[in-house]
């Protein structure tokens, strides 16, 4: 097994960003994900004005310009009829998760972290590393 500096299981966009932001930086990453990207995942597909602030800081807004649409709020509706509805100064977008993951991956592996599809089914800690 070959010692790496730093492993991100998880490739979604948590993941994906993080071996992106320390592959720019120099360090020998492997992200690792059970899945192949791309994939579709159920998901609301809503981006926050802080998720698209960290987007602005991975050097994507531009790459999303085209793949998403602009949103002001939401209505929710249960089953009974109840429902809630919220509005905001601040628009969100809307983006499907799969261009979502897609991209982030992509801008992973551009940066230099190698990509490995596998299930983790264990760790082994030692008393200097995982």
């Amino acid at each position: 097994m070959e010692n790496l500096s730093v492993v991100v299981i998880g490739a979604g966009p948590a993941g994906a960003s993080a071996a992106s932001s320390l592959a720019k930086a120099g360090v020998d990453v492997l992200l690792v994900d059970q899945c192949r990207f791309p994939r579709d995942k159920v998901c609301g597909d809503g981006l926050t004005p802080a998720a698209l602030a960290e987007l602005e800081r991975l050097g994507l807004r531009e790459a999303i310009a085209g793949s998403t649409n602009a949103v002001s709020g939401c209505a929710l509706f249960g089953p009974s009829g109840a429902h809630f509805e919220a509005r905001s100064e601040s628009s969100g977008l809307v983006m499907p998760r799969e261009r979502l993951d897609e991209l982030l991956h992509r801008r992973a592996c551009e940066a230099g972290a190698k990509f490995l599809e596998a299930r983790v089914a264990d760790l082994q800690v030692g008393p200097d590393a995982v």
